[in-house]
């Protein structure tokens, strides 16, 4: 537990430097790179929808994925680890639940998103700041559920002019991984299920109808004149 609480505050200690020298490089005020607006009531419905199509278009990614790229034992040992937080419940939350979202918040959606929307269109600028967040997470079976959440937090971001609805969800889905590993038994087989594709096909189809009214919320829930 004390190696992955001193790697973790290097990480985010690090990660903290360079997002508050990247708001004094900008040129533009704190408030502008970093926005902590609040968002309107009416914005509720949309975030859970889309929260929660995006959780379960994730899951049925994860598992295609790791039909064509297993992982390796020694990758789930790592990440079962990690994600535990090696043992200490607490240690998980504070770091892989609160701490890690906010921050990663802060950089890809605050500071990155902000840069690329000063040169590029909002749809190319979120693209890129997902894809960037992908490849931070340094490997396939992270990266690609990490850029469909990249989108979509980039979507809140540039929707609604705040970073709260990104940090919030980027929390839930966090906490998510983390209570389920938390409940797996410790010696458990990481085994894939054999999940038959009909089920996969109809959670995807679910997940899509979410992400629809999701946007479709958002959109009637956005300020008039909001970019």
């Amino acid at each position: 537990m004390a190696r992955f609480l001193a790697i973790s505050a290097a990480q985010l200690l690090a990660t903290g430097i360079v997002i508050l020298y990247a708001c004094r490089w900008s040129g533009s005020p704190a408030a502008e790179v970093l926005p902590l607006r609040r968002v309107a009531g009416g914005f509720v419905v949309a975030w859970i929808c889309l929260l929660a199509g995006v959780l379960l278009l994730t899951a049925d990614v994860g598992v295609l994925l790791q039909r064509v790229l297993p992982k390796s034992e020694s990758f789930r040992n790592i990440e079962k680890s990690i994600v535990a937080g090696e043992g200490s419940p607490a240690s998980a939350v504070a770091v892989v639940v609160l701490a890690g979202p906010v921050l990663e918040e802060l950089l890809f959606r605050g500071v990155i998103l902000h840069g690329f929307l000063q040169s590029y269109r909002r749809r190319s600028a979120i693209v890129m700041s997902a894809a960037l967040f992908a490849v931070y997470h340094l490997n396939p079976w992270q990266a690609v559920p990490a850029f469909l959440m990249g989108l979509l937090f980039g979507y809140w971001r540039a929707g609604t002019g705040s970073l709260w609805p990104g940090i919030a969800g980027h929390i839930v889905a966090n906490g998510v991984v983390v209570a389920a590993r938390l409940r797996a038994k410790p010696n458990a087989p990481e085994v894939l299920p054999a999940i038959p594709t009909s089920e996969i096909a109809a959670v995807g189809v679910v997940a899509a109808l979410l992400l629809g009214g999701g946007a479709w919320a958002l959109h009637k829930a956005r300020p008039r004149g909001s970019s």
